[in-house]
């Protein structure tokens, strides 16, 4: 089995969220989307890295509308080396945690 990765954990966990919350499951997503379900089951537990294209696929697939300044992001995320992911998810997530609810 494959090791989990603490940056990409932390975006599969917000993916398979997504997936539930449209009461869905990895087969249904993994048909839309065109991949095999063991992989999206790699993403949602940060064992595998996926694509621009894919996460773009798979977000779609999920509803979340988005905007210029995410296709720019997507696409500066799919330049960065794996080492800057994980350190810019490591600080996403320290982001979210301190934001207070409103």
């Amino acid at each position: 089995m494959k090791e989990r990765k603490p940056g990409l954990y932390a975006l599969g966990t917000n993916i398979c969220a997504l997936r539930k919350a449209k009461r869905m499951t990895q087969e249904q997503l993994a048909e839309i989307v065109g991949l095999d379900p063991r992989r999206i089951s790699c993403y949602e537990n940060g064992r595998e890295e996926m694509g621009v294209l894919t996460y773009d696929k798979i977000i779609e697939a999920l509803g979340p509308k988005k905007d210029a300044q995410t296709d720019k992001l997507l696409l500066l995320w799919d330049a960065l080396t794996p080492e800057n992911k994980a350190f810019l998810l490591e600080m996403a997530n320290k982001l979210g945690q301190t934001q207070s609810p409103k």
